[in-house]
């Protein structure tokens, strides 16, 4: 990713993901091998610096922006008025070997943009190098992405990126003992598998039930929705509709101020809230202000009754997931100390003793998660309250406690899990 990243920060107009991604990988290939050989050697480094078309360069440079080597100036015959008698860059003769240049003349009709060389390649005959250390050359014809911040915003990225990817290669070899054990755990897991194959029936069995229970649960939550009071909203007529309606805030959620509160309409101060219709028949339309704007009641609304239905479908989905669990860990316990293995046949056996023996211990901790799951949509509704009565403060901060109360329902499931593979172990 990181160098991915790092490609498209340099890559030229014109030239594909690949191209740029092979000459940028060529060219630090060079540069790390030339500096390891250059320090064991410990020799003088010349200079890989030129100016304009690297007329002047004397590098060491032997390979193509694209990996080829290049051929010795002297012996290849493709080209053979690019001698050291003809161009002074490339003399004395012999002691420029195949290094890359950009040899011509005044008057040369045909004069490279940089240096290159004569290939090694029989089906490549000359290529551009780029000189050693330079891994992102300067595009002549523009770049890929043209505006300066964004490259310069990606090349620091895929720093990041590579940052990253450091420390997360730091922490595999930090928890390799715990990755062998995960490992090993799932090779066991699969050898369970292939011999009890009917543990995949649990979850299904758990989706049918749950699918069952919901159908049924949806008919008569619909009947105890549909139950709106007719004192629900206000039976008398407005002069406005902002009277009827309120109004909104014309401000975005991070401003604030006096201009930002929106004020509740009588029709809607509460969630679900209803809606406002006009009237023809006014009231008091001998008066200034005729009173023609009524309250709609909603399609539905959430009394007592529905609260308690609703937390009996949390409570027995919790329950529904719990005893998969519960069956699964008494299924596995019992095969892994069971001493034939290979035909011991545990589901059904887990079953049994998990609904004989184990049915009150998966009632209190599904009752738990359900607790803490209506305590998190009764927040939800408290926000809905509060956004119809425009408190846009209380509404954010109920938001907040419902993240925090999510963090807790996941540590619960964790706990209620573990602590039923404790039971599986440990129980009857």
């Amino acid at each position: 990713g990181g160098y991915l990243v790092f490609i498209l920060s340099g890559q030229c107009e014109g030239a594909s993901i690949f191209e740029t991604g092979t000459q940028t990988a060529v060219a630090i290939t060079v540069a790390a091998s030339t500096a390891v050989a250059d320090a064991v050697s410990g020799d003088d480094v010349p200079s890989e610096a030129c100016e304009g078309k690297c007329h002047d360069y004397r590098g060491r440079q032997t390979y193509t922006k694209f990996g080829i080597r290049c051929a010795v100036w002297e012996d290849q015959d493709l080209y053979p008025q690019y001698r050291a008698d003809n161009y002074t860059q490339l003399s004395p003769a012999n002691t420029t070997n195949n290094y890359c240049r950009n040899p011509y003349k005044d008057g040369d009709s045909l004069v490279g943009n940089t240096i290159w060389c004569v290939t090694t390649d029989p089906e490549v005959k000359w290529q551009e190098c780029i000189r050693i250390g330079v891994i992102q050359p300067v595009c002549s014809r523009g770049y890929q992405i043209s505006s300066q911040q964004g490259r310069d915003a990606l090349f620091y990225v895929s720093f990041i990126i590579w940052g990253l990817g450091a420390i997360w290669t730091i922490l595999i070899f930090c928890l390799i003992r715990r990755i062998q054990l995960a490992i090993a755990i799932n090779k066991v897991a699969a050898v369970y598998l292939a011999t009890n194959p009917s543990t995949l029936l649990v979850p299904i069995v758990q989706a049918l039930v749950a699918i069952l229970w919901c159908t049924v649960w949806f008919f008569f939550a619909a009947f105890l929705l549909s139950q709106v009071p007719t004192d629900y909203t206000p039976t008398g007529a407005f002069a406005t509709y902002a009277e009827a309606f309120g109004t909104s805030p014309g401000c975005a959620f991070w401003e604030t101020g006096p201009e930002c509160t929106g004020t509740p309409g009588a029709c809607t101060n509460k969630w679900p809230t209803g809606s406002v219709w006009r009237d023809n028949l006014c009231e008091d339309m001998d008066t200034d202000s005729p009173k023609c704007w009524r309250c709609a009641p909603p399609r539905y609304v959430f009394d007592l009754r529905f609260a308690v239905s609703f937390f009996v479908l949390l409570w027995n989905n919790a329950f529904n997931i719990a005893m998969g669990q519960m069956i699964i860990a008494m299924a596995v316990a019992k095969w892994f100390f069971s001493t034939d293995k290979a035909t011991t046949s545990v589901v059904g056996q887990g079953v049994k003793t998990a609904c004989r023996y184990h049915v009150g211990t998966v009632a209190v901790g599904s009752f738990i998660v359900a607790v803490v799951q209506f305590i998190r949509y009764l927040m939800k509704y408290f926000e809905k309250q509060a956004e119809a009565q425009k408190n846009r403060c209380m509404a954010c901060l109920l938001r907040v406690l419902q993240c925090f109360i999510w963090c807790f329902e996941k540590c619960i499931k964790f706990l209620n899990k573990n602590a039923y593979i404790q039971c599986a172990l440990k129980g009857t």
